[in-house]
């Protein structure tokens, strides 16, 4: 049944490459190779090959590189307890600025509420003149 269908396929890709000789000769090529290869691994034509992911070397902690964007920035300050009292994402990026770490101001707040989601910190609505604004503190563990 396989065969019938194999030979069905290439007669079919045989009379487009008689009548475009030039261009369908690498596609009969590459056709012979993949059913050649299909017919060697004990695979059926037309199922194609599973992708099969390259193998990692595992690495070693001290090898990880660390990385330095906003969200491992405040990472740090929150370690370093700056988020104790709650801070307005303009305070916080100061509090960047001060450490020589200059980002974006929507960076910084679209890393502080991925931390908000990842309930690293929590944020609550405080009063600054006449608007509200999120500000942004350690989140209590919970007992």
């Amino acid at each position: 049944m396989e065969a019938e269908s194999i030979e069905k396929q290439l007669a079919d890709t045989i009379a487009i490459a008689e009548k475009f000789p030039a261009i369908y000769r690498t596609v009969i090529v590459q056709e012979l190779v993949r059913w050649r290869f299909q017919a060697d691994h004990g695979e059926t034509p037309g199922r194609g090959r599973r992708r099969v992911p390259a193998q990692r070397r595992p690495t070693i902690k001290s090898e990880r590189k660390e990385r330095n964007g906003p969200r491992n920035q405040l990472v740090s300050l929150a370690d370093q307890g700056i988020f104790e009292k709650p801070k307005t994402a303009q305070q916080v990026l100061d509090a960047l600025e001060t450490a020589g770490f200059h980002y974006p101001k929507d960076s910084v707040r679209g890393r502080l509420l991925e931390l908000v989601q990842d309930r690293r910190l929590s944020r609550v609505k405080i009063r600054e003149g006449k608007r509200q604004v999120f500000a942004y503190v350690n989140r209590e563990p919970i007992a």
